[in-house]
């Protein structure tokens, strides 16, 4: 009996332990439930407010400015000289000397060589003695015709002796002149071809001088920049920097001469001279080597000013068209369309779709989308 008693005490006493244990296990699921349920709430929290955040991309931006660019343009060049004679006497003798040898700076009327004059002093001397006798003839023949000694046929035969005489005085005196060879301007000399005692025969050059005050830019454009030449006068007052291509740390101002209307048949470019005054803090000579830039904007732009410059990176196709990345004042882009007309040195010219002072995405347009917010990289100012 006892045994039975102690033996269903035993049995509630274990019942009670298991369901202690049964009660345990359910409330730690149940943490663990909510726990897993909590955190799978703060997760998905977490990933709406991810996908919440906007991407911002770094983007280069470009203000559109107005036709203010510059189109530079270097050519190989060759200096001249400005203008260059090749000296000879007019009358045929003996040289007797020259003055003056290669490299020389002479002044306009300075004495470059003479040839022996005896014979031309000689001839003057007789035309002289013979005007005066030609005038003392018509004073005595006017005298007696007034006084009727005289016939009319006589007055005018005294006449004529008398033109004839001045003539050939003056004609002496010249040739005499032509024994001298002067400088007509000044310059160097850059060539003497004959020596001292040669006969000389008329219009046999004796010495080259060159204008080296004022040179000329001797340089050949392509046929695609003549045209623009044709389009407007500007041209003629065009002015560009000349290099020496032994150094390039002096630049001299050139302006533009003169250019051909017909192209070089090998190279079908157009030759042009540009004129530039010699400087006086160091020495340029014909011959030279140089380089002369140019800028071609303004003559491109001639005829016809309007539109504005973008870079041309900025612009893309699609569908046919072009199109450009506007940015917002917001920092958004937004797609727009533009019509293109020509290139401008590295910039494209816009003559429909934007203003002045419209901002575009300079760079990297084909990784934006429209409405996307973007961020300034580098801010550009000049185009």
């Amino acid at each position: 009996m006892n045994i039975t008693a102690n033996s269903g005490k035993s049995s509630a006493l274990l019942f009670i332990l298991l369901l202690l244990s049964t009660l345990t296990a359910c409330k730690g699921a149940g943490n663990a439930m909510a726990d897993e349920a909590s955190g799978g709430t703060e997760s998905t929290e977490n990933s709406e407010k991810m996908a919440k955040e906007e991407i911002v991309r770094p983007a280069i931006i470009s203000e559109v400015m107005g036709l203010q660019g510059t189109s530079l343009r270097s050519f190989p060049a060759l200096i001249e000289a400005n203008k260059k004679s090749d000296l000879a006497f007019r009358v045929p003798g003996q040289l007797e000397k020259v003055m003056v040898k290669s490299g020389s700076q002479v002044k306009k009327g300075q004495l470059l060589a003479q040839i022996d004059s005896t014979d031309y002093q000689n001839a003057y001397d007789d035309r002289i003695a013979k005007l005066n006798l030609a005038k003392t003839k018509y004073k005595q023949t006017t005298t007696l015709f007034k006084k009727r000694y005289a016939s009319q046929a006589e007055v005018d035969a005294v006449t004529a002796e008398l033109k004839a005489a001045e003539v050939a005085v003056k004609q002496a005196k010249t040739d005499l002149t032509y024994t001298k060879l002067r400088a007509p301007f000044t310059g160097a000399i850059s060539h003497v071809d004959i020596e001292n005692f040669q006969f000389i025969q008329p219009q046999q050059t004796i010495v080259q001088l060159q204008n080296t005050t004022q040179l000329d830019v001797q340089f050949d454009i392509p046929e695609t920049l003549i045209k623009s030449l044709r389009k407007s006068d500007k041209y003629k007052s065009m002015c560009g920097k000349v290099k020496l291509a032994s150094d390039n740390n002096n630049e001299i101002k050139a302006c533009y001469k003169e250019h051909d209307s017909v192209p070089d048949q090998a190279t079908r470019s157009y030759p042009v001279l540009f004129s530039l005054k010699n400087p006086e803090n160091y020495n340029v000579l014909p011959g030279m080597s140089v380089d002369i830039e140019l800028d071609f904007a303004e003559l491109e732009l001639a005829t016809d000013n309007k539109g504005l410059l973008i870079p041309v990176e900025a612009v893309f196709d699609e569908n046919d068209k072009q199109w450009v990345w506007k940015v917002t004042e917001d920092m958004r882009v937004t797609k727009t369309n533009v019509t293109v007309k020509g290139i401008v040195k590295d910039n494209i010219r816009i003559i429909d779709g934007l203003s002045a002072g419209d901002k575009v995405v300079a760079a990297g347009v084909s990784y934006l989308a429209e409405g996307q917010k973007i961020r300034p990289l580098t801010k550009e100012r000049g185009l």
